[in-house]
């Protein structure tokens, strides 16, 4: 059996598909068989995928183009490999990327999802990505933790729960599938960059951005129904500003920001999706944050310092509570 079964769907990819298919098979890494699913392209991509002949490529012909999402499933069934790895028909894996990836799964049983950072074809831009499996759970609120062309999962986490990708949500089902990974083990990005990402105006996300931004937002509110978060209370938009520090620095949402995090704190009781401690050292992060560019003082920030529920927030952020007191009753006297 090999170590990895690699997964790459192909439609009318003749383009970039040799590099793509070339980065696999010069991997330093060589225990694995390539799976590639061409899904019914008109152009060249078959003859391209039957000029290579190499005994770990297994080539899948259909008739029908089926989308993506389709194949990807269909890859994980038919995987013998422990591990599954991503693949595109445009990008390229660098030479060491199965073996980095491979070796820090191998030393780490508790990783279900192993990532890394990638950079941009052209640009040579970097895109980081969170590195903890910690940072990466708080990282969910803000955008897509993980990206999807470089990624190696522990296929028995996939087969025990029964976890495929959702065909509805694509070209989101990624971010769909790591929220309900995150449920059932633990996430990495190796700080490496393994994979070189190619934009272009035919690839799905970019063709589809509109439907991509609709079903993350179904993907996102699934994520926080997960975890036990309103999402009538607590939308999206500001969650995000939120964690982003974007929100003005006032008492509603100061107060806002504390129930928040009470919320969560409450809700993670049941759901333990984040480290007991977590919630607490992130809602000191945020709050001093938001205290430290407060820039105008009012009587009704000092009521909000005397709240119980937020006294000992703000007196163990790192933002004094004394000067906070000094700076709003003297804005207050100056402007009587």
């Amino acid at each position: 059996m090999p170590s990895i079964s690699v997964i790459l769907p192909a439609y009318n990819a003749e383009k970039y598909l040799a590099e793509a298919i070339e980065s696999i098979l010069n991997q330093s890494f060589q225990d694995f068989e390539f799976l590639i699913f061409n899904d019914g392209s008109t152009d060249a991509t078959k003859a391209i995928i039957d000029g290579y002949q190499d005994n770990r490529i297994i080539a899948y012909h259909s008739d029908v183009n089926k989308g993506y999402v389709h194949w990807l499933n269909e890859g994980i069934k038919q995987a013998k490999g422990q591990y599954i790895a991503r693949m595109d028909a445009d990008d390229v894996s660098l030479p060491e990327r199965f073996q980095l990836q491979y070796d820090y799964m191998e030393t780490h049983p508790e990783i279900g999802v192993c990532g890394s950072q990638i950079e941009i074809i052209g640009s040579g831009e970097l895109v980081k990505k969170p590195l903890t499996d910690n940072d990466i759970r708080w990282w969910f609120f803000i955008g897509n933790p993980i990206a999807h062309p470089v990624v190696m999962i522990r296929k028995e986490i996939l087969s025990q729960h029964q976890l495929l990708y959702k065909n509805e949500l694509k070209p989101a089902e990624d971010f769909d599938m790591w929220c309900r990974m995150a449920q059932r083990t633990k996430i990495a990005n190796l700080q490496t960059i393994l994979l070189k990402y190619r934009y272009h105006a035919e690839q799905e996300s970019t063709a589809n951005v509109g439907i991509q931004n609709i079903n993350f937002e179904k993907g996102y509110e699934t994520y926080l129904r997960s975890i036990d978060v309103s999402v009538n209370r607590f939308k999206k938009d500001w969650i995000v500003e939120m964690f982003n520090l974007s929100l003005d620095s006032n008492r509603d949402n100061l107060l806002k920001i504390n129930h928040f995090f009470d919320e969560l704190e409450a809700s993670n009781k049941a759901t333990q999706f984040f480290g007991k401690e977590s919630i607490k050292k992130q809602k000191l992060l945020i709050l001093s944050q938001y205290f430290s560019m407060i820039e105008q003082y009012s009587p009704q920030l000092l009521h909000f310092v005397f709240n119980k529920a937020t006294f000992r927030s703000i007196r163990n952020s790192g933002v004094g509570v004394v000067p906070l007191i000094m700076k709003s009753i003297l804005s207050w006297r100056t402007r009587q």
